[in-house]
């Protein structure tokens, strides 16, 4: 909880920025109770907007004040968390880039930006000297300029293009100006709306994707980040499988959230209703806190689906199974024990234990989360599952 909390901290200090950009007046003090009945309204129809067939996504929610005000002061903020969450599991990766004293970043449907506020933020904390060159794509312009006003109002060092696209029709030309090559090619929330109807849309993701490779520059990473829905997690998870098995993404290798696969098919695809997403427990701070309950969502937890892959030829080496990796919540079964599904990248298996164990409690059982990375020793096998034994210990592991 405690990278989640800092995390939270450093979206805080925008959200002056949001708020002043929505009002229009250059306002930064906190909504009154009329804004957030208003933004609360507004919230439940772009919650409904950008879920099921998705009618305001695509920027559209830019297109009136208050929808736009709940995507800023609601979505944005846990966008904005989506993409701190995935750099926690960066480690060294993101640390080396930062050291640069120049660092390119593009993001490809970006809408305000708030994935590359987050990296800004991340990047600033590590190397507080790095200039940060922007690029952002998106089919919004207002979206664009309002991503410009607060990257350009909240940081020194970062210098902002915008790029007005329609990637379906015309596909993602160079931009003009220096980095040539990147450090970061990002897309949040883009892949699941190109090409969406089509048959043979993972293949043509998979081809804009393989254009996007070749504008990184050696060592740079690939950030691509989904919602937690069945559809487009699996769909991510496609994507991924099809990458690693494709001689055209050589040198693309996985780095996160599984870097040790030890095969190149993921083993959610093999049933139909599995799927495998990120989730992460955080506080809700003002605004979001008072939007949420007025609109009446649960905002307890940031969830996505993701993938990152960094340009380089060194490998991975494989932990051959040892590092295991926690893909569901606990569940209660008939029988009453609290089963967790852990993969080891080949395969995916269960580990549980009596709902009143006590050992099970000591040793960090019932607190483990989704894509917490665990070690077990000494476990009870139960049919080709583990179970908690009197002598079983869990060790948690660093990203």
């Amino acid at each position: 909880m405690i990278e989640n909390e800092m995390n939270s901290r450093g979206i805080q200090r925008h959200i002056p920025t949001l708020v002043s950009l929505w009002r229009g007046n250059g306002r930064k003090e906190r909504l009154d109770k009329k804004e957030i009945s208003a933004l609360s309204s507004s919230l439940l129809k772009l919650q409904r907007g950008l879920t099921g067939e998705r009618k305001m996504a695509g920027g559209r929610y830019m297109s009136e004040k208050d929808t736009f005000g709940s995507y800023l002061l609601y979505y944005f903020p846990v966008s904005y968390l989506q993409i701190q969450t995935v750099l926690d599991f960066l480690g060294n990766t993101i640390e080396e880039i930062s050291k640069k004293d120049e660092i390119g970043i593009l993001e490809i449907g970006s809408g305000p930006a708030p994935g590359t506020t987050a990296l800004c933020d991340r990047i600033l904390s590590l190397n507080k000297n790095a200039k940060i060159s922007v690029s952002l794509c998106d089919t919004s312009e207002r979206a664009m300029q309002t991503a410009r006003k607060i990257l350009e109002s909240d940081f020194e060092n970062v210098s902002v293009e915008t790029k007005k696209a329609d990637i379906e029709k015309s596909g993602l030309r160079t931009f003009r100006k220096k980095p040539e090559k990147f450090d970061i090619v990002l897309m949040s929330h883009v892949l699941n709306e190109l090409w969406k109807k089509d048959d043979d849309k993972i293949q043509k993701r998979l081809s804009f994707i393989k254009a996007q490779t070749e504008k990184l520059s050696e060592n740079g990473i690939l950030i691509l980040n989904e919602p937690a829905m069945q559809e487009s997690s699996r769909n991510l998870i496609k994507i991924r499988d099809e990458m690693l098995g494709s001689e055209a993404f050589r040198g693309m290798n996985l780095v996160a959230p599984c870097p040790f696969s030890g095969s190149k098919k993921c083993p959610a695809l093999l049933s139909e209703n599995q799927t495998c997403h990120a989730e992460k427990l955080w506080k809700p701070f003002e605004p979001v806190l008072s939007l949420a309950k007025g609109a009446g969502l649960d905002r307890e937890s940031v969830k996505m689906s993701f993938f990152v892959f960094q340009k380089t030829e060194k490998q991975a080496e494989s932990e051959n199974g040892k590092t295991l990796t926690v893909v569901s919540d606990g569940m209660l079964n008939k029988s009453g024990r609290i089963r967790f599904m852990l993969c080891d990248g080949g395969k995916r298996f269960s580990l549980s234990a009596k709902k009143d164990d006590q050992h099970a409690k000591e040793i960090g059982f019932f607190g483990l989360r989704r894509y917490d990375k665990i070690r077990i020793e000494n476990p009870e096998i139960r049919e080709g599952n583990f179970g908690v034994a009197g002598n079983t210990e869990i060790f948690k592991e660093d990203f």
